[in-house]
């Protein structure tokens, strides 16, 4: 990872690609279609830079009624906030955001069973969060869960 990456928190294309299982063609066509603005493009290069935060990719699919894209994001999101946790550099609401999303993406596919037993961790690992507010946000995501 390039120095500057790591002190900017921004995420290269292509390892923003990897993340997000979209591709880079993809990502640039979303880009044009302002559905996925990169977070920083260099004005002389044209290098795209995204934020980790725009990686939710799934609440969209989730929205859209995608079961099967939705999953598979949430799936990935959860991955990289529980690799956060284990690096020690996840913020305490990483996780049962993460929770929300794959409950979400589990009810959108037709899974209650799991969706159901997802917002139960989330429920639980949401009493972690310090921030009220913060706690507040995610707390009222749970309560819209599709089940």
């Amino acid at each position: 990872m390039d120095p500057q990456d790591a002190t900017d928190g921004l995420i290269p294309i292509g390892r923003f690609s990897r993340l997000s299982g979209l591709s880079i063609g993809a990502l640039r066509h979303y880009d044009e279609l302002d559905l996925l603005r990169p977070a920083d493009v260099d004005r002389f290069t044209g290098y795209r830079r995204y934020r980790p935060a725009q990686l939710d990719v799934a609440r969209v699919y989730s929205t859209l009624g995608r079961g099967e894209p939705a999953l598979w994001h949430a799936r990935r999101c959860l991955q990289v906030a529980e690799g956060a946790v284990e690096a020690g550099v996840a913020d305490d609401w990483d996780v049962p955001a993460a929770l929300e999303g794959l409950a979400r993406a589990q009810a959108v596919a037709g899974d209650r069973a799991a969706a159901e037993a997802t917002r139960a961790r989330a429920r639980e690992t949401v009493q972690a969060i310090a921030d009220p507010e913060d706690r507040q946000l995610i707390e009222q995501d749970l309560e819209t869960t599709p089940i």
